[in-house]
């Protein structure tokens, strides 16, 4: 099979893997479990095609926090005890774990242009019926999850034609309104919208005040973490006088009523159970290997026999599986990434690209679940992309003929 066949396939696989999400059939989990894997297969095929090893810089990050997650995925292994313990490490945290060998494939800009192309020309049509599959879904979120890749795109909207700028703004509009009790979708399009318009002070805001933003995307959880563990300040409690104005409430297929509280603090109680946790079982060094868990009194769901099995945040269940030093790790990716588009690059997108890069690792410390999906999936894709040196070395006239490409194939390095 030729490469581009096999990265077609790849983006139907991860768009199906997506559109099961909202999708309630019994044993669906197995069945995109087994495609999963698949998915996976293709990508290591895809990997053995390219040549990444001259135009991937600093790659020694991906590899270390790669080596973390082999030997947890190993540990887990041994210390897997039932049924539901073993689903999880077989069906989700070796994959999600995995995942990050995708920005080998990443870092090749011509590949990773190709991949957003099929999105686009494919799967992008097909969010019209994902849209009403999620109306009647118990995962009414599943349409925003759905248009994830869009957020990448939004940073290249001064540059794509009328049309497409008029499609992805209706897109994003209809994203947001499909289910606003979504806030994490709604942050995240809000903070592309935000790293977007600095576009257009490009001739005003210079690389140092960008550096600047990056900086402090990357200082300012850790402060905020101090401040909340020495009770200073908790920026999680910032709207608890307003508790009680902004609730939605949404009837669930199964007839269930949801509540939701905008400014309810739905985060401070994980980051003490987790961090607790870790601290009493003297595992926030290494973590509780692949098979994670952690103590909880607020949920019910202790299916592993270390407690709940991952919370809703992204940063506390890569320090429930690998510890601190993991944390590190993935801390190191993602800031590397993000210093060589914007330190390093020869076009100003590919900038904003590095402080979207510093964003996501700060909304990991707020939500930016893990899990094997499309949105993680185009994440690493794209952080991959940063450590690509000649998609760095591109000018700006060559970004845009880049980026031209994703939605035109006559634009394509890959025709």
């Amino acid at each position: 099979m030729k490469i581009k066949n096999q990265i077609l396939l790849s983006v139907f696989l991860i768009g199906f893997i997506q559109a099961a999400f909202v999708i309630e059939l019994d044993l669906i989990t197995y069945i995109v479990g087994a495609i999963s894997y698949l998915l996976a297969a293709i990508i290591l095929i895809v990997l053995s095609k390219i040549n990444y090893r001259n135009d991937f810089e600093a790659r020694i990050t991906i590899q270390i926090y790669l080596l973390l997650s082999v030997i947890a995925i190993i540990r887990g292994f041994f210390e897997a005890q039932n049924y539901w313990e073993w689903k999880y490490l077989i069906l989700g945290s070796t994959l999600i774990l995995s995942l990050p060998i995708l920005s080998y494939v990443g870092s090749n800009r011509h590949i990773t242009q190709l991949i957003y192309y099929n999105y686009i020309k494919y799967l992008l049509p097909a969010s019209f019926f994902i849209y009403f599959a999620a109306l009647n879904s118990e995962n009414t979120d599943g349409f925003g999850r759905f248009l994830s890749p869009l957020y990448l795109i939004i940073l290249f909207f001064p540059v794509i034609s009328k049309k497409w700028k008029l499609i992805v703004i209706c897109l994003m509009t209809i994203s947001f309104l499909s289910d606003i009790d979504a806030r994490s979708n709604l942050i995240r399009i809000l903070a592309s919208s935000l790293i977007m318009l600095l576009y257009y002070t490009r001739h005003y805001v210079k690389k140092r005040f960008l550096e600047f933003i990056r900086i402090t995307l990357f200082t300012a959880p850790l402060v905020f973490l101090v401040l909340g563990v020495t009770n200073t300040f908790n920026i999680f409690k910032i709207n608890e006088d307003r508790k009680g104005e902004f609730v939605t409430e949404r009837k669930l297929s199964s007839g269930e009523e949801r509540t939701s509280d905008f400014a309810s603090d739905s985060r401070t109680f994980l980051y003490q159970e987790v961090i607790q946790s870790g601290i009493d079982r003297n595992t926030w060094i290494w973590g509780e290997s692949a098979v994670s868990g952690y103590k909880t009194e607020y949920f019910e769901d202790m299916l592993s026999s270390k407690g709940r099995i991952r919370s809703e945040v992204g940063i506390l269940n890569v320090f429930n599986m690998l510890g601190i030093v993991g944390v590190f790790a993935f801390t190191l990716v993602y800031y590397m990434a993000s210093f060589l588009c914007v330190m390093r690059s020869n076009n100003y997108l590919c900038k904003l690209i590095g402080i979207f890069i510093a964003f996501r690792w700060t909304f990991s410390w707020i939500e930016e679940f893990t899990n094997f999906d499309m949105n993680y999936f185009f994440l690493w894709l794209t952080i991959g992309l940063c450590f690509s040196i000649s998609f760095r070395k591109m000018n700006d006239d060559d970004m845009k003929v880049w980026i031209r490409g994703i939605f035109d194939k006559k634009y394509s390095f890959s025709k």
